[in-house]
């Protein structure tokens, strides 16, 4: 089968909506409210520690828990600390929904969003400690990366939650999540058997559960999952129809679709 430059845009789309989920089942938020550290072992056997927070749990190494010490030093915002456990020096902070020195990203939820500051602190050049604290400092990328890697997150930006949330479409089939910022804008006619979606009287693109020319993006219950890609006319249209990885990810979090 030859392979078309559109066919490559969507297999592009199903792979970023595939990764974004693998990230995403990383982590979870926690319900506790308590910032104190839980041992864990990933899925690839290796132990690290969870710190629970109200917006999120950070997984952290076990070398890390044993030369840096944590605690919460704010509820509004929510502020945690890291210090060093040699001398007590602070090394860094995150700020959750409050204000810091460098904006990281929000953390994208469904009820909320999270936006996450961090600040770095001034490490005293002359202490005897100095290279060993600046050097524990630096463990503060280990821990965002790690955020990452177990969250949605739109690094450096303050995003509302009105722009990242979804609205659901019912389907025969399944119940479907596409962006809200769409809601107003395009039109959904859910068919039997497909469900189409256009904007001012363009068609943008369908999904159809039954078998027919597209691109089979999985099946649902053993249903096939098709996508019909029409021509659109401008920029907004093509960001509407880049906007089914939304949907994608979605499905691809639910045990009965499979690709």
């Amino acid at each position: 089968m030859k392979v078309t430059e559109k066919m490559k845009k969507w297999y592009a789309i199903v792979a970023i909506a595939l990764i974004a989920v693998l990230f995403s089942a990383c982590g979870s938020h926690s319900e506790s409210g308590s910032s104190k550290a839980a041992a864990t072992v990933d899925s690839a056997g290796e132990k690290f520690n969870i710190i629970a927070t109200p917006y999120a749990d950070l997984r952290v190494t076990e070398e890390f828990e044993e030369n840096i010490t944590h605690e919460e030093t704010a509820k509004e915002p929510y502020t945690l600390t890291f210090s060093s456990k040699k001398d007590d020096t602070e090394l860094f902070s995150l700020i959750f929904n409050g204000k810091g020195k460098t904006l990281f990203g929000t953390i994208v939820g469904e009820d909320a969003n999270t936006v996450v500051y961090t600040t770095l602190a001034e490490l005293d050049e002359n202490s005897d400690n100095y290279e060993i604290n600046r050097e524990n400092q630096s463990k503060l990328k280990d821990v965002l990366n790690c955020l990452t890697a177990d969250y949605e997150i739109i690094l450096d930006q303050e995003v509302d939650h009105a722009i990242t949330s979804n609205f659901e479409i019912k389907t025969p089939l399944v119940t479907l999540k596409y962006p809200n910022k769409w809601k107003d804008k395009v039109k959904v006619e859910v068919t039997e058997d497909s469900v189409k979606f256009s904007d001012n009287g363009t068609p943008v693109f369908d999904l159809v559960f039954k078998e027919t020319k597209g691109y089979l993006l999985g099946t649902y219950n053993g249903t096939p999952v098709y996508m019909v890609e029409h021509p659109v006319k401008n920029d907004e249209q093509a960001a509407m129809q880049q906007d089914v990885n939304v949907i994608l990810k979605y499905l691809m979090k639910d045990p009965n679709f499979k690709m």
